[in-house]
């Protein structure tokens, strides 16, 4: 009998090693804008930490629907749309933030996100930290006009939320890594968040014993 979740789990690992870059203090990513927990993002940064094969798991299944949903688009819309399009990265003196857009059609950034059917039930979107991302690939990309697709990664239904770009949310995003930048320069970690220690994003990271001690 073949073990179907050692097998899966192993091919996961080995990708995310393949795949893996090693977090650099003063490079950061889209991805890390808007967060709810900075404390969450200095560990990131400077615990090297395996993943859980549940996380991996989520990770790989979001970007198969990344891919597909991409190629969808492609399909239907031909030439006029850019896949995984890397973004002018923002740079200071201090620090630099690089990102890459899902999709951009005709002046219009597309970012997609898979989440669970909870997401549309429980309400709350679009997430404070994608609006956040998203606003980062408008500005570097100089265009005004975003969507953020969110799609159910077990039913495939979607909703969409038009965004316009917001220079305040972007001002707030460069000083929010300025102040994790600083946190990791003087190896001091942020305060805990709000949710600590029982609600998201608290519940599912990777970081808790740190966190705790």
């Amino acid at each position: 009998m073949v073990d179907f979740g050692i097998l899966l789990a192993g091919f996961l690992e080995r990708k995310r090693s393949e795949d893996r870059k090693a977090p650099q203090k003063g490079v950061y990513y889209a991805s890390d804008l808007g967060a709810e927990c900075m404390r969450q993002c200095f560990y990131r940064y400077s615990v090297d930490k395996p993943v859980d094969p549940f996380t991996l798991g989520v990770f790989e299944l979001g970007s198969v629907l990344h891919e597909w949903f991409g190629g969808v688009v492609k399909e239907a819309l031909g030439g006029e749309v850019d896949l995984e399009k890397e973004v002018p990265p923002y740079r200071n003196h201090s620090f630099e933030v690089h990102g890459r857009a899902d999709i951009v059609l005709r002046g219009l950034v597309v970012d997609v996100k898979t989440v669970s059917p909870n997401a549309f039930r429980h309400g709350g979107l679009p997430y404070g930290h994608h609006v956040a991302q998203v606003n980062f690939y408008m500005r570097q990309l100089g265009v005004q006009d975003a969507q953020i697709v969110y799609l159910d990664k077990y039913a495939l239904r979607v909703e969409s939320y038009a965004l316009k770009f917001d220079p305040r949310l972007f001002r707030e995003s460069m000083n929010q890594v300025r102040r994790l930048n600083s946190h990791l320069k003087d190896k001091t970690a942020p305060p805990r968040c709000a949710a600590y220690p029982s609600r998201f994003p608290c519940t599912y990271c990777n970081f808790r014993e740190e966190c705790k001690q």
